[in-house]
């Protein structure tokens, strides 16, 4: 198939695509690594009236540390972040879910801001972006705001951005030196979308006992929840086996009641329990298991 008749801009700078976005408003679709949306214009899934291509805008393309954290423009493809010393050093983890994307030629052309306002929740870069309590930076006609990822996640496939606001970059914070932070992923077949993705940050305190703990999953078609007060009664603790299975315990019941019991909600959980517990064991420095950092 072809996609419907559309009107094609290419332009070179942010300021340009701020006002042809509210010019133009919802129909336009901005298009940079082209992996979601050429598909749905060629099935005609999608039928905007414009298309702004935005892949010669190079002040959207960087990866920059900075005194608060690191800061990764929005067209920055993850082939980029999955080779960049800058985020090895900073976000290890981040380098190496970056480097879990589809295959080599999807990282070549995929980028960061796409696949967080895409919001899809079996995809690494929106639960790197939630585990680590991401920043995206806004720019519209009204002017630039910072906003929590956490926030404008919404649900699966809905990022809610403003109108006329579009993605500059996303902003990591700055991470504690005590802070480990390990993934596990489970795929049904090889090259598939991830049918299980969990990842935990751990900061441990002075005396090695738990400070902090962040446990993001996504397992189904819903938006992968951020686990964090239901641990707090366990600061202090050493995470031994007793406490990560303790946790585990808890994390598997909170899924339980996102996505369900039937057959296929009871194999992931059964599949979570165990990944479950590599991730904690990672994090807590028991294991090189995942792909943690």
């Amino acid at each position: 198939m072809k996609p419907a008749p559309f009107s094609y801009h290419r332009l070179q700078t942010v300021a340009e695509l701020v006002g042809l976005k509210a010019r133009l408003g919802d129909a336009a679709v901005i298009l940079a690594g082209g992996q979601s949306l050429v598909p749905m214009l060629t099935l005609r899934l999608s039928r905007p009236e414009h298309v702004i291509d935005v892949n010669d805008i190079v002040e959207m393309d960087h990866i920059l540390p900075e005194q608060d954290g690191l800061r990764i423009g929005a067209l920055v493809r993850h082939q980029h972040v999955a080779e960049s010393a800058v985020v090895a050093t900073h976000l290890p983890l981040l380098r190496r879910m970056a480097g879990g994307v589809g295959n080599y030629a999807v990282r070549q052309r995929g980028t960061i801001g796409g696949s967080l306002v895409l919001a899809d929740p079996a995809a690494h870069m929106p639960l790197a972006a939630l585990l680590f309590d991401a920043r995206l930076v806004l720019r519209s006609a009204r002017g630039v705001r910072t906003a929590a990822y956490r926030d404008l996640y919404r649900s699966p496939l809905n990022c809610a951005l403003d109108a006329g606001e579009v993605v500059v970059s996303v902003c990591f914070p700055r991470q504690p030196e005590a802070m480990r932070a390990v993934a596990e992923m489970f795929h049904v077949t090889a090259g598939s979308f991830p049918a299980l993705i969990c990842a935990v940050r751990l900061v441990a305190d002075a005396q090695g006992g738990l400070a902090g703990l962040t446990i993001v999953v996504a397992a189904g078609a819903v938006r992968p929840p951020v686990m964090e007060g239901m641990f707090d009664d366990l600061r202090g603790v050493r995470p031994d086996a007793a406490l990560r299975g303790e946790v585990v315990r808890r994390v598997v019941a909170h899924m339980g009641g996102l996505i369900g019991q039937d057959a296929a909600g009871r194999y992931l959980l059964s599949v979570l329990e165990g990944r479950m517990a590599m991730c904690l064991a990672g994090a807590a420095g028991d294991t090189k298991e995942g792909a943690g950092a």
